[in-house]
């Protein structure tokens, strides 16, 4: 998916602004002059019959000596049918075994409404012992407080506020913010525009919020005009972008923009986005998907949408799909 794709883009351009956001102790450890991305790791799961492709692997050297370590980070965007951690112990081990070098696991969870926590830990025990503790860092995105990170100097952060805990009534304010911060970084141009884009996706505002945001721009950098021209910009840019696509921004992003623009137009945007996803993954089940998809509310396609992702076989999609089919 898409989202997925924006944060592997991403977090391969700030790795090392990642590591020193989330765990500076780790960042401590590490010499990030020379980082090396593994491309397309891939596993075969023969239990469930597919592969699965390692999110980001980066390969990087002990500061104090010449060992290096692997950081393996998944990007989980929606809930997984099955257990995550147990997942996420497999592909450590598949790692290992090709590598035999020291691994350190993450999740970063970037679900698009605040859930339970998830939990870390994948264990193997009996009533006379315990043999398997495997634990892996975690990062929940939507539980953090954006405004603990308004000050943070680290660029990341500026464009990962997007996709915190922020309160409706708030979104242009924590755009506003986000943009400040980005167009004065002393970063290149190039990074700057990543950063922004991230943001734009992520807070693409309706027809109210872009007054708001524009009334903000206007006042506070009335004496900055390079500044607000660059602000302006991004911020008609994300409108358009909204405007025009509506629920295909993506499947998480999507219900909120579908409602703004009404429910017919978000709910063909989102049965566009859906065929776009199982062609992808299940390309043997497009017809049949799309078929029932056509005749699904909004609601129960929004319902597909947030669950897809986290099937691992085209019979499990199917049958989910299925079950939200009208009553004959």
């Amino acid at each position: 998916m898409r989202h997925d794709q924006n944060y592997k883009e991403l977090l391969t351009a700030f790795f090392r602004e990642f590591i020193e956001l989330f765990f500076p102790e780790i960042a401590k450890g590490l010499d990030f002059s020379e980082i090396h991305f593994e491309d397309k790791e891939q596993f075969r799961d023969a239990k469930k019959r597919r592969g699965k492709i390692v999110d980001l692997l980066a390969k990087v050297r002990l500061s104090d000596n010449e060992v290096y370590v692997f950081i393996h980070t998944e990007i989980q965007s929606a809930r997984y049918r099955g257990d995550f951690s147990e997942r996420m112990f497999w592909l450590y081990c598949r790692l290992y075994d090709k590598y035999r070098c020291p691994i350190i696991p993450v999740a970063l969870f970037t679900y698009p409404k605040k859930s339970e926590p998830k939990k870390n830990t994948f264990g193997i025990s009996f009533p006379f012992g315990k043999f398997l503790d495997f634990r892996y860092l975690k990062i929940e995105l939507k539980t953090l407080n954006w405004r603990d990170f308004l000050r943070n100097p680290n660029p990341l952060a500026a464009a990962l506020m997007a996709e915190m805990g922020i309160d409706p009534k708030d979104r242009p304010k924590v755009k506003l913010e986000c943009l400040r911060t980005i167009v004065k970084l002393p970063i290149d141009e190039d990074r700057r525009l990543l950063l922004g884009d991230f943001v734009d996706s992520y807070l693409a505002l309706n027809p109210e919020e872009q007054q708001e945001f524009q009334k903000i721009v206007e006042s506070d950098f009335a004496k900055e005009e390079p500044y607000k021209m660059r602000m302006n910009q991004w911020t008609q840019k994300g409108y358009d972008k909204g405007k025009e696509d509506g629920l295909t921004q993506g499947l998480n992003q999507g219900l909120n923009q579908g409602l703004n623009q009404g429910l017919n137009t978000g709910r063909e945007a989102m049965i566009k986005t859906l065929n776009g996803f199982i062609r992808i993954r299940f390309p043997d089940y497009l017809s049949e998907a799309g078929q029932m998809l056509d005749q699904i509310d909004f609601k129960g396609l929004a319902e597909i949408g947030e669950a897809l992702s986290g099937f691992e076989t085209g019979e499990q999609a199917i049958l989910f799909i299925r079950k939200r089919l009208p009553a004959m």
